[in-house]
């Protein structure tokens, strides 16, 4: 399984030999309508968080919420199929990462891990997989220049 993002001057490569992984990289430097794709894109629960987040985090929280969904709908396979206002993630600095809840697939919760992935200054990157307890999950992170 592999899957790709790219965004800026940086590109996210995830493999993996077992389960299914999705990758997703943002540049955080990109001018965005925040508070649109927020209400278009965002659970009922994300934008409930999103409303207590300070002016001055709201760019990292709002790039880390979108990394990480985009993350896991490219490790369901499922890609725009998949209503994003249906499924909530935790983006707070402060708050392990994990998927919250999907109203479509309730197991999905158990069955999918939302790894943050260390990025460079101005980035914002993050990898979900398929997990089970038989599989153990290991995360390796190589960069070339």
């Amino acid at each position: 399984h592999f899957n790709l993002s790219h965004s800026g001057d940086m590109g996210l490569i995830g493999l993996n030999r077992r389960v299914p992984i999705g990758v997703d990289v943002e540049c955080t430097t990109r001018e965005v309508e925040t508070s649109d794709i927020v209400e278009r894109f965002f659970a009922p629960a994300e934008r409930e968080v999103w409303q207590d987040i300070p002016p001055v985090e709201s760019n990292a929280a709002f790039y880390r919420a979108w990394t990480r969904k985009e993350a896991y709908v490219k490790a369901r396979g499922d890609g725009l199929s998949h209503d994003s206002s249906r499924y909530a993630i935790t983006f707070r600095e402060v708050d392990r990462s994990k998927l919250l809840v999907d109203e479509i697939d309730p197991t999905a919760p158990a069955r999918y891990k939302v790894i943050p992935v260390a990025a460079p200054p101005d980035y914002e990157a993050a990898c979900v997989l398929q997990i089970s307890p038989q599989i153990p999950v290991e995360l390796n992170l190589h960069s070339w220049t």
